[in-house]
């Protein structure tokens, strides 16, 4: 169950392009369904992020939005929800997002760092693909914008999931309504790559190609 519960804190960090730290500093968890029920998105609302350095945004939440399906079928966002719920590790008022397990795998209030996380990486997906593939907890920010400048989204759009600040506060001061056209586009990015429709892991040369065809 430890095991699922980092996987879902991956796959969070991955589509919600959001750094480890920041994540683990989240106070608030906010699933969002749809009319029937369905769980369309997760966000995080986290007070200490890298980005706060910036003057004119101290003081203020950042939200990390991911969509709730991904790249495959299985919709990790609710069986996350469901594992987070079954080890009685969602108060955030109490534990961070991704609460360190003591030896009796019960949760305690310290986070896993990323060091733990790197080496719980290793642990899920193995050494090799891990050693092969240089994988960190900083991978998981960086994933999904990589999808994205593959497929050709703009450089706007690339800005705002990725949380960088500028003058006028952008991308970070936003409602899920307001962000909701560019993850939108993540959504239907992941939709092509779960439909086999875009490869990213194609060479730039190959991508074109499948566009045009």
């Amino acid at each position: 169950m430890w095991d699922r519960a980092m996987a879902g804190m991956l796959l969070f960090c991955v589509y919600s392009r959001s750094r480890w730290s920041d994540a683990q500093h989240a106070e608030e968890l906010q699933p969002d369904f749809d009319k029937h029920g369905k769980l369309m998105h997760l966000e995080v609302r986290t007070a200490v992020h890298k980005t706060a350095r910036a003057c004119h945004l101290r003081h203020m939440f950042l939200p990390l939005a991911a969509p709730a399906v991904g790249v495959t079928e299985d919709a990790w966002g609710a069986q996350w929800l469901e594992v987070w719920n079954s080890l009685c590790i969602s108060d955030l008022r109490k534990l961070p997002l991704m609460p360190a397990p003591d030896i009796a795998l019960e949760a305690t209030k310290r986070p896993v760092s990323t060091r733990e996380a790197k080496l719980w990486i290793e642990h899920l997906l193995g050494s090799d693909v891990v050693g092969k593939s240089k994988l960190t907890s900083h991978s998981c920010k960086c994933t999904c914008l990589s999808f994205l400048a593959k497929r050709g989204a703009s450089i706007e759009d690339r800005l705002v999931l990725g949380y960088h600040s500028n003058k006028m506060r952008m991308a970070l001061v936003y409602s899920r309504d307001s962000i909701a056209r560019p993850l939108a586009l993540l959504s239907h990015v992941s939709m092509e790559i779960r439909t086999g429709l875009f490869e990213p892991d194609n060479s730039r040369r190959r991508q074109g190609k499948s566009r045009g065809s």
